[in-house]
């Protein structure tokens, strides 16, 4: 990663990074003379590996079909055939990843399955709720990021490390860390609710690190801390009298604290785990001078953008019985599958193992998945080959503007989709 400002203004470009939802937008790429990229300025390790796959020979350049070990490379108008053929013999239908797109190719693909229900077909959205959960059902109050980065004082990171997910977050947050306000107060106090070590760890004013116990007796003795009048010969949560004295006064002094989770992915641990949350904040919001609000970090992009996408096109009870609540997938015979990039090991989803028996993805790298599947088709990359718009993790649109133009055998998912809708 090259830090530093690009001194020629003609080949260098400030973009908006899409390879986590961040996306930050203080990177700036430099082009050569055919305005290729020639190298990225301020990404982190995941953004420069993104953008440079995005360019690279590695990234597919058009759709190709796998049948016996061998492989065949298909246009645009094969891929639709062969899409509609395989959806038509379907008679259970399961999406994943719906969450990597972009804004207006998930209204497209929402469409899509729309009309595949309506015209009879057994169609299910896996691993999604969670984010609804958040932004509809919970009512959880979610910062901008502009509010955590510029007002933030306390953090608490509960059960989750964004240090490889969400490289540049951490900083982003703590960048003031040290700087003293007008009260004399220091700003950015660093709470870790986590076992393991990490490079958050390092950074942390105080550590809960004993976590045998249920995330509800953690809200529950944390609040008993900030109900006490005294924590004196108090031990609990693995924490000495001097860091429970600490931990009380840090939640109580908050003028603007961020409360910042992993949504799991599988819907039924994330009805639980948003429960906890969301009893957490109220205790929190009790406590405090200030307030606390949430910081929800999702597996997939685009994730909280596609609560608004679902709502859009489906009402409540459309919804209940679209999101599967199955533990496995062996009821459908077919997955269609998004952005299988960035689904990485750091969510550790069994369930992406994928049982069924005929996979199509959509995808621009390789993968264990592209391995696996059926068709891969690839598509426009947002904020590098196509314009669009994507919603941060704090539910602000961002948008994208491309920089490139994709492989001539390539199209966006929307344009793909909507294709689709017409051969219904």
């Amino acid at each position: 990663m090259n830090s530093s400002i690009p001194k020629n203004e003609e080949t260098s470009k400030k973009i908006i990074c899409f390879g986590c939802s961040l996306l930050c937008d203080d990177v700036y790429i430099e082009l050569d003379a055919d305005e290729k990229l020639n190298k990225t300025i301020n990404s982190c390790f995941r953004g420069n590996s993104f953008l440079k796959n995005a360019v690279s020979e590695s990234r597919f350049q058009s759709s190709f079909q796998k049948d016996m070990g061998l492989y065949m490379n298909l246009s645009i108008d094969e891929s639709l055939d062969f899409v509609k053929e395989e959806i038509e013999k379907a008679s259970s239908i399961k999406f994943y990843g719906i969450g990597s797109l972009s804004y207006s190719s998930q209204l497209a693909v929402m469409d899509y399955i729309k009309k595949l229900t309506q015209s009879g077909k057994n169609v299910k959205v896996e691993n999604c709720g969670n984010i609804i959960q958040i932004t509809n059902k919970l009512g959880l109050n979610l910062s901008s990021l502009g509010q955590a980065i510029n007002n933030g004082d306390v953090f608490i990171f509960w059960n989750t490390d964004p240090t490889h997910s969400h490289p540049k977050l951490v900083g982003k947050l703590l960048f003031t860390r040290g700087y003293f306000r007008s009260s004399g107060k220091e700003v950015k106090k660093l709470i870790l609710i986590e076992e393991k070590e990490s490079d958050l760890t390092r950074l942390k004013d105080i550590n809960i690190s004993d976590l045998d116990i249920e995330p509800a007796q953690i809200v529950e003795s944390i609040g008993n801390l900030l109900a006490s009048e005294s924590v004196k010969g108090k031990n609990f949560l693995n924490l000495d009298e001097l860091n429970l004295t600490k931990l009380k006064d840090y939640i109580g002094s908050t003028e603007y604290g961020l409360l910042i989770t992993t949504v799991p992915y599988d819907i039924e641990d994330s009805n639980e785990w948003l429960s906890h949350v969301g009893k957490f904040l109220k205790l929190l919001n009790q406590h405090s001078h200030g307030r606390f609000s949430l910081l929800p970090l999702t597996q997939n992009i685009n994730d909280v953008g596609f609560s608004f996408s679902v709502l859009s096109v489906f009402t409540p009870d459309e919804i209940n019985h679209l999101f599967t609540r199955e533990k496995n997938s062996e009821g459908s015979d077919l997955a269609i599958i998004f952005g299988g990039e960035y689904l990485h090991d750091e969510y550790k989803i069994k369930e992406f193992e994928y049982p069924e028996k005929r996979l199509i993805l959509f995808d621009n790298f390789k993968s264990n998945v592209s391995k696996r599947a059926k068709i891969t088709i690839p598509y426009a990359i947002p904020g590098i080959e196509v314009e669009d718009i994507a919603f941060r993790f704090d539910g602000i649109n961002i948008d994208l503007k491309k920089w490139t133009n994709p492989p001539s055998d390539v199209s966006s998912a929307e344009a793909f989709f909507k294709r689709l809708i017409d051969k219904l």
